[in-house]
């Protein structure tokens, strides 16, 4: 009957995404299927059978002449708008590639990402989980040629060949780092690797400062006191970072950014890379070898990609080195840290405090709220972090120092970019080459 609901699949299509005409859930064909939908044009009294054949954005076609369709935000039934009452109408738009979004958190959704593939005309499908071995089969479903996953995805050789058996041929990452991505696997089964080389190294530099600025001054402890009525001052004596020696591990676009905040500060610079960097150099970074850094400085931060040559970059060795009571911030890579040798650090009261927004292990931990299901959050917790996180001298965050507006548009425009060259054939200008990155398959 006219007023009845549509299935669940062609209400999320039509009602789920506000001002949209197309969506993300759902299967993508319901051949033979009959809705109404409600002509705006007749003040909402008269209603139209709709044939769905397949869902798409754009143009809907009745009887052969255009009329717009859209959808109306938060309505328990479907409504759309036509030009004028046809006895029938059905989507008639040419295929596009189709896109499964792995980790589609919310913040996702709500960025100009999906708004930047609708309007190139791209099918996307969101999937909240991680992109795994048990998930990959998903893209197979959805019969995706693009997968676009996120630095927390899963892309190893046996995922891959899931995805290449599947019809995937292009995985597009919503991030910089590809130590997830076994880009010889990729290469050999015909799979191209796209990134993001840079979408806004202030606001990862501005989140290590802010690590280091909480950390110092015990601002984390402050703020947790003063809600409890506890304004007393013992334990919360920090130190001037104006002075203070830094070393920059990795001079890259955030390290350069992140010394020239500090240069800001008054501290004296010190630098570790392959090679050195001008603007680096320009805000007055000395090059030095990693162990003088390490040994000379009253606060490290880890600048680093996840390499083969990288991983444990900072061991029980690297830790001895230190400053009794230095600051070490990682907001790189966790797998550049060996955890245990930190831990140990820590509870001989060598290394002073320890910030984080990363950790090696924080693929089924990060992006994921435990708060009300404890014990779910013991099964997936280690150990080592669940004895970090109990120090005072240590602050995490999870994995959160991209995440400004800025940095989720510049993400979404380069992402949807990525995807519309290997759409158009074109040169992809961001391709990840296995011959010139060594194996990350770790």
């Amino acid at each position: 009957p006219p007023a009845a609901r549509p299935p669940a699949s062609l209400y999320h299509l039509l009602a789920s995404r506000g001002g949209a005409s197309g969506t993300v859930e759902g299967p993508t064909t319901l051949p033979g299927h009959r809705c109404h939908i409600r002509s705006a044009t007749e003040l909402a009294k008269m209603h139209a059978p709709f044939q769905c054949s397949a869902f798409r954005n754009g143009i809907v076609r009745p009887n052969g002449k255009d009329a717009k369709l859209t959808a109306s935000r938060g309505l328990n039934r479907c409504i759309g708008r036509l030009v004028r009452r046809p006895p029938q109408c059905s989507f008639e738009i040419p295929k596009r590639g189709k896109v499964a979004i792995f980790s589609a958190d919310d913040y996702w959704r709500k960025s100009s990402l999906l708004t930047r593939l609708e309007q190139a005309g791209l099918d996307y499908h969101c999937v909240d989980s991680l992109l795994t071995r048990d998930s990959a089969p998903l893209a197979s479903q959805m019969e995706c040629e693009v997968v676009c996953c996120f630095v927390n995805d899963t892309l190893d050789a046996e995922v891959l060949t899931k995805l290449s058996e599947s019809g995937v041929k292009l995985v597009a990452l919503r991030c910089a780092g590809f130590d997830r991505v076994d880009l010889e696997a990729a290469e050999r089964l015909g799979v191209k690797v796209v990134r993001v080389p840079s979408y806004s190294p202030h606001a990862v530099a501005e989140h290590a400062v802010a690590l280091l600025l909480a950390l110092n001054r015990r601002i984390h402890k402050a703020y947790t006191r003063c809600r409890e009525g506890n304004f007393r001052l013992s334990g919360l004596v920090g130190f001037n970072v104006k002075g203070k020696t830094v070393g920059i591990v990795g001079t890259g676009k955030i390290g350069v950014v992140t010394a020239q905040i500090l240069s800001g500060f008054g501290c004296d610079l010190l630098a570790y890379d392959i090679r050195e960097d001008p603007e680096a150099l320009a805000c007055g970074c000395q090059y030095v070898a990693l162990e003088e850094l390490i040994a000379r400085s009253d606060i490290i931060s880890l600048h680093l990609p996840l390499l083969e040559s990288t991983h444990h970059i900072i061991d029980a060795d690297k830790f001895n080195m230190m400053k009794k009571g230095a600051i070490l911030v990682n907001v790189s890579r966790g797998g550049l840290i060996n955890a245990k040798a930190a831990l140990d650090s820590l509870r001989s009261g060598h290394l002073g405090g320890l910030a984080l927004d990363v950790y090696e292990k924080e693929q089924e931990i990060f992006f994921k709220d435990f708060s009300s299901d404890l014990d779910a959050g013991l099964q997936v917790w280690d150990d080592t972090l669940a004895l970090l996180s109990t120090f005072p001298n240590v602050l995490i965050t999870p994995h959160s120092a991209f995440l400004t507006n800025e940095a989720l548009d510049n993400i979404a425009e380069t992402t949807a970019n990525n995807i519309m060259e290997f759409v158009n054939g074109e040169r992809l200008s961001n391709q990840l080459h296995a011959s010139t990155y060594a194996t990350n398959s770790k």
